[in-house]
């Protein structure tokens, strides 16, 4: 039948892996906790557990967060409206500093999120990140990188 990814209260649930059919893996939404629910009458034995696909259902519920973000920083009306003032403003900049925080928390890459959100190109996406780090809003990549982590 395929993979079946949904949403829960306690995160996402992955179902019919390749190979596992009747199992179901759920990440806990930070994606620190694997769940593994064997099909009744099953039980987990160690060499079941090193065979277990815990990295394919990592990147099954990595690739769904990433297309979930990106279409709605795409959407999002108040961000496709809005475009930089000619010469620039505070309010932009700030603006910039949040998407881009957004997407580093989102375990997004920062340029083609900001480019997605504010419809424009990449490569204007990389000069409003300029624009920020130089006026002091934004420290570079690995300390943002770092900063979001911690959030």
């Amino acid at each position: 039948m395929g993979v079946q990814l949904s949403l829960t209260d306690q995160g996402w649930e992955i179902n019919d892996l390749p190979g596992w059919d009747a199992w179901s893996f759920v990440v806990s939404l930070d994606r620190r906790c694997v769940t593994v629910i064997a099909p009744p009458g099953q039980m987990v034995t160690a060499p079941m557990w090193r065979r277990m696909p815990i990295g394919t259902a990592l990147r099954f519920v990595t690739d769904a967060r990433q297309q979930d973000i990106f279409k709605a920083l795409a959407v999002a009306e108040d961000a496709a409206t809005q475009r930089r003032p000619y010469g620039g403003s505070n309010e932009h900049t700030w603006a910039v500093v949040a998407a881009y925080r957004d997407a580093l928390a989102c375990d997004l890459t920062p340029v083609p999120a900001l480019a997605a959100r504010f419809k424009t190109s990449e490569r204007t996406a990389e000069r409003w990140i300029a624009d920020a780090r130089r006026a002091g809003h934004l420290a570079d990549y690995w300390t943002e990188k770092r900063e979001a982590a911690q959030r």
